[in-house]
């Protein structure tokens, strides 16, 4: 029986998970605080704990590692694409995002 790298790691709190749902479709740290009611520096907070827990370096090494892992939220139909187009509706297109 094929055990999963995850198995071997701390596991993720909740809020990361909901953090990594955001990374896995290619939001940046501004757009998922905002997704999220936090502040920008909070998701970067949480991205480099998910890093640490998972031996990551960069951020794309964690999409990587939650693709190889089935991470994400397919069941929720998340794409970033209508995920942007959200957030410029709610936010007014505030610009640097």
């Amino acid at each position: 029986m094929e055990t999963s790298k995850i198995d071997h790691v701390e596991p993720l709190t909740s809020r990361e998970r909901d953090v990594a749902d955001f990374v896995m479709i290619g939001a940046t740290a501004k757009e998922i605080a905002i997704a999220l009611g936090i502040s920008h520096r909070t998701v970067e907070s949480h991205i480099g704990s998910m890093k640490a827990k998972l031996g990551c370096a960069r951020k794309s090494e964690l999409m990587k590692f939650f693709l190889s892992e089935g991470f994400g939220n397919k069941e929720r139909g998340f794409n970033l694409a209508r995920f942007r187009a959200a957030i410029e509706a709610e936010t007014g297109g505030i610009r640097g995002l």
